[in-house]
C-alpha cells in the first residue's frame, strides 16, 4: 500500500481487505457451519480422512534428523543459487508484450512495423542549451548531427523532426527527390543556411500548418524530435538513456532534450516500479520481522518464522532469473504473496509447536506432533490454493500467466521450506520455549 504506483496501492488495500474477511469468516462462518454437521457417517470419515493424512508424506517430515545441518545444507544451496543466478534477473516491460499475441492489435502494430521500420514513436523536445533560436544555422547543424547520432542505434528505425519538413520543403522548391536532396545534410556533407531554413519553414507551414506547429514553438526556440522506435520496451529506452539521450551526450552538442509520449509514459511507470520495488519489497520484509517478534513476544522465534519467508522470496526471484521470466509491473506483484503465504505458515507451525510443549512434551515429540498435525493442514491449503491460481496460467495475457506461475511456486515453496527449515533450529532450542 506504499508503492508510490496506484495499481500496487489497490493490490495492498484489497488484499488487507480480503484477509481480514477471510479471518473473520473462518473464525465465525465456518464454525457455525462444522456445529450443523452430525452425520454420524460424515464424522467416520472425516476421522478415517485424518489416519491416512497421518501416515502422509508431511508426517514423515517429522521423522527426518532434526539439526541445523539440514537447514545449513539447503541455506546453502539457496545462497548459492542466489548468487550464480540472481544477476541475471532482468527488468523489462511492454504495453505490446502485456497483450494478447494473438490480438489484432498485436497483428496491426506488426503490419505497421513492416510498413514502416518502427510503428512505436518516442517524443524528443529540444531546445538549444544558450536559448538559440532553431532557425540558426548553427544551432540547425548541432541538432542535425544530433539527429544522426540517435540514428545509428539498432533501437531506432528513423528519426524525424522540424528539419524534416524543412528538407522535405525545400526538396519540392527545387523538384528534387527528397532522398537525393536530403542524403548530404544527413550525411554531414552540407549544412542548411539560414534562407534555406526559413524558406523551408514557411512553405513547411504553408503545407502543413497543424504538424508543423507541433514540431516547433512559435518562439522557435524548442523544436519536436519523433524517434520510431523497433521496440518500445523498457530496455529500448533505458538503452537509448544510456547513450543517445544521456546528458552527456546532450551536452555534447550543446542541447536540452526532453522525452516525452506514451513510450515515454511507459518508460516511466516501469522506472518507477524498479526504483520502489525493491524498496518496498525490503520494507514489507522488515515489517514483517517486526510484527513477528512482537505478536510472538519472542526474539529468537520471530527471527526463526522469518527464515522461511526471506529464503522463498529469493529462491523466487533466482527462478524468475532462471527461467528467462522478466520483473515487469504484473510479474512483480508475487513478493507481497510470498512474503505473506511464507510468514502465515511459519506462525502456524510455531504456534502449533508451542502448544505441544506446553504440554510437556518433549522437543522432539513437540515438533513431530506440529508436523504431522498442522503440517499436513499448510500443505493441504497450499495445494488447495495452488490449485485455484492455476486457473492464471491460462490467460492469453502473458504477464497474467507469468505470474499465476510465480504465485503458485511461491504458495508451494513457502509451506516446504516451513517444514523443513523451521524444525531444525526448534529442535535447538531445547525446550527453552516453553
Amino acid at each position: 500500500s506504499v508503492s508510490p504506483l496506484e495499481p500496487y496501492q489497490a493490490f495492498g488495500l484489497s488484499g488487507a481487505v480480503g484477509i481480514v474477511t477471510s479471518f473473520v469468516l473462518t473464525l465465525t462462518f465456518v464454525p457455525s457451519c462444522l456445529m450443523l454437521i452430525s452425520s454420524p457417517d460424515l464424522c467416520y470419515a472425516a476421522g478415517r480422512l485424518h489416519k491416512l493424512r497421518s501416515k502422509s508424506i508431511v508426517t514423515r517430515l517429522a521423522q527426518l534428523p532434526t539439526n541445523r545441518k539440514i537447514a545449513v545444507t539447503m541455506l546453502f544451496i539457496v545462497g548459492l543459487g542466489v548468487t550464480l543466478f540472481l544477476p541475471r534477473l532482468t527488468i523489462n516491460d511492454s504495453w505490446l508484450a502485456n497483450l494478447d499475441p494473438a490480438s489484432q492489435v498485436v497483428a496491426d502494430a506488426a503490419k505497421i512495423e513492416q510498413l514502416f521500420s518502427g510503428s512505436i514513436r518516442l517524443g524528443l523536445n529540444i531546445k538549444d542549451a544558450q536559448g538559440g533560436s532553431l532557425l540558426d544555422p548553427q544551432v540547425a547543424e548541432r541538432i542535425l548531427a544530433y539527429e544522426r547520432e540517435i540514428a545509428k542505434s539498432d533501437l531506432v528505425a528513423s528519426v524525424e523532426s522540424v528539419y524534416s519538413d524543412v528538407l522535405r520543403a525545400n526538396a519540392v522548391l527545387r523538384g528534387a527527390p527528397l532522398a537525393l536532396y536530403a542524403a548530404p545534410f544527413h550525411n554531414g556533407h552540407l549544412s542548411l543556411n539560414e534562407g534555406e531554413l526559413a524558406e523551408g519553414e514557411m512553405v513547411a507551414v504553408a503545407m502543413s500548418e497543424a504538424a508543423t506547429l507541433l514540431r516547433l514553438a512559435s518562439d522557435v526556440s524548442t523544436g519536436e524530435a519523433t524517434l520510431r522506435l523497433r521496440e518500445a520496451d523498457y530496455q529500448t529506452i533505458a538503452g537509448l538513456l544510456g547513450h543517445s539521450l544521456s546528458e552527456t551526450t546532450q551536452r555534447r552538442y550543446g542541447l536540452i532534450v526532453t522525452p516525452y509520449g506514451e513510450a515515454w509514459d511507459g518508460y516511466s511507470a516501469i522506472d518507477l516500479l524498479v526504483n520502489s520495488h525493491f524498496r518496498v519489497t525490503l520494507g514489507a520484509l522488515m515489517a514483517t520481522l517486526t510484527l513477528s517478534i512482537l505478536m510472538m513476544r519472542s526474539f529468537l522465534l520471530g527471527v526463526i518464522a522469518f527464515v522461511p519467508t526471506v529464503t522463498t522470496v529469493v529462491t523466487v526471484y533466482t527462478l524468475l532469473a532462471v527461467s528467462g521470466l522478466t520483473l515487469g509491473l504484473a510479474t512483480a506483484m508475487f513478493s507481497a504473496i510470498s512474503i505473506g503465504a511464507s510468514i502465515d505458515y511459519a506462525i502456524h507451525l510455531i504456534e502449533a509447536w508451542r502448544s505441544a510443549l506446553s504440554r510437556r512434551l518433549t522437543p522432539k515429540a513437540a515438533i513431530s506432533e506440529a508436523i504431522s498435525g498442522t503440517g499436513s493442514a499448510l500443505l493441504t491449503a497450499s495445494i488447495v490454493v495452488a490449485g485455484g491460481t492455476s486457473v492464471m496460467l491460462l490467460s492469453s495475457i502473458p504477464p497474467n500467466a507469468a505470474l499465476g506461475f510465480l504465485v503458485q511456486i511461491s504458495l508451494l515453496l513457502s509451506v516446504i521450506f516451513s517444514l523443513l527449515l523451521l524444525p531444525p533450529f526448534l529442535m535447538n532450542l531445547n525446550g527453552k520455549m516453553r
